[in-house]
């Protein structure tokens, strides 16, 4: 095939809006289109979106995006998103409730009783309290559901002409952890969630319709990964000692680091690379501030590096990459300043 032939169709279902790319064999993006569908709908603790919309957007643009190109020779389709947000469908892959945004937080009692009761952290990056918040505040949508997903997932799914693939994770990720399910007591019935791989479907017919047929029939489907993970894969932040700044609407500090760190206010989960840890990450769905140019001293994390950081041979050390840039100068995802917190 030419270089300019188009290889791979990638969505990227942000918390406002839906960007598409095509990209050919060599990396090169062909083409682009974008549609915006708002924030979720937010009143007080709730945090919802329609995943129709989302839907209806992605299929808008990717028509957009094969306007002047031939997409029959697509070798792959990705989908990545926003996260932690959960989609509940039923059986033919309908929503039987609005999505629970990440920026929902009504799931947070539940997210503390589970975390009281394993003696761990991490609620703020997982499904599961929002899940169990479903099954006891709905317990209607929650019998309805027969699969609970990740928003790109649902997007997959549709792309898949409503057949649900397993869900995108790695090995180590919180999202949906089995000793957190087994506690919240949602390992034996109540909807599956889709977890343990990389999802991986295919193009049906069912959705031709929807995205103007551009993109043949049996195409792979691959189950993407969450926005701020995939900037940290697309600064090369899995180097220990490099911080990256997630972007999107949570925006955040991702720093990578050689062990993991046990400190109040500061999320730390397992990273991409085995043997790493990812510190920080999206502060707004962990619970935390980012306050850009108004302050030089995150406490949270400069407490935890006199506490709990210790320099690696292989790293900047802890206090080089923790504090704050302007808004301005987004620097972490190349090289740390080398002023201290």
């Amino acid at each position: 095939m030419g270089g300019d032939s188009a290889q791979l169709l990638a969505v990227d279902l942000g918390t406002s809006s839906v960007k598409v790319g095509v990209f050919a064999a060599d990396g090169r993006l062909l083409s682009f289109a974008r549609r915006a569908y708002g924030r979720a709908q937010v009143a007080g603790e709730v945090a919802e979106q329609d995943p129709e919309v989302w839907w209806s957007s992605t299929a808008e643009a990717i028509r957009e995006a094969a306007s002047d190109l031939d997409l029959r020779q697509v070798g792959a389709v990705c989908v990545g998103g926003q996260g932690p947000t959960l989609v509940l469908v039923d059986a033919e892959g309908r929503p039987v409730r609005p999505a629970l945004s990440w920026m929902d937080a009504r799931s947070t009692t539940q997210g503390a009783r589970l975390s009281r009761a394993l003696g761990t952290d991490g609620a703020a990056f997982s499904l599961v309290p929002r899940l169990l918040w479903v099954a006891e505040n709905e317990p209607g949508s929650y019998e309805r559901a027969r699969w609970a997903l990740q928003a790109w997932d649902f997007i997959a799914a549709r792309l898949g002409g409503g057949r649900i693939a397993a869900a995108s994770t790695f090995a180590g990720d919180v999202v949906w952890r089995g000793d957190w399910l087994t506690a919240a007591g949602l390992s034996g019935s109540g909807p599956h969630p889709r977890c343990g791989g990389c999802g991986r479907g295919v193009c049906r017919n069912g959705w031709a319709m929807g995205s103007g047929g551009r993109v043949a029939e049996g195409i792979p489907i691959i189950g993407g990964m969450n926005d701020g993970v995939g900037s940290i894969v697309g600064a090369a932040g899995s180097v220990v000692g490099r911080a990256t700044d997630p972007g999107g609407a949570a925006g955040g500090l991702a720093l990578c680091w050689h062990e993991r760190v046990s400190a109040p206010g500061v999320d730390c989960w397992a990273g991409l690379v085995p043997g790493t840890h990812i510190i920080g990450g999206a502060f707004v769905a962990g619970g935390r501030l980012w306050t850009g140019g108004r302050t030089s001293r995150p406490p949270a994390i400069c407490s935890a590096r006199s506490r709990s950081l210790k320099p690696h041979p292989r790293a900047l050390a802890g206090w080089s990459v923790c504090r704050f840039w302007p808004a301005s100068d987004r620097r972490c995802g190349t090289r740390p300043p080398a002023a201290p917190c």
